[in-house]
């Protein structure tokens, strides 16, 4: 039993490190085409990126926070204000789950936020 556990444990931690591998993959190349100047690419995979987000971490995630920034990032230099800031308001509500009110992460998505609105 006590082998079984311990498998059992090995490999949940392996697949929790393996969803993180990929989740930076993905995230990277959403940054890569932001800082390509390509934004209407960047936003088309950060979309996709969420449905990824969502489904392998929680939909509260700091993750999630992130890639809502980046559309919202992508959003903005398409000078599409509305959608930004609903991207950049929905990273915000959930950083200010995770993170108390002086942490900088929260104080950069507060900033996109107003911003834009």
């Amino acid at each position: 039993m006590k082998k079984f556990f311990l498998s059992f444990v090995f490999i949940s931690i392996f697949f929790l490190f393996s969803f993180a591998d990929e989740w930076q993959e993905l995230y990277d190349t959403v940054r890569t085409y932001y800082f390509d100047g390509d934004y209407s690419k960047s936003e088309i995979k950060a979309k996709e990126h969420v449905d990824y987000t969502i489904k392998n971490f929680s939909p509260k995630s700091i993750e999630l926070a992130h890639t809502y920034n980046n559309i919202g990032l992508a959003y903005e230099k398409l000078s599409d204000r509305k959608n930004a800031a609903e991207y950049y308001q929905k990273a915000y509500e959930i950083a200010k789950i995770i993170y108390d009110e002086n942490d900088d992460t929260l104080k950069k998505y507060k900033e996109n936020y107003d911003r834009v609105k």
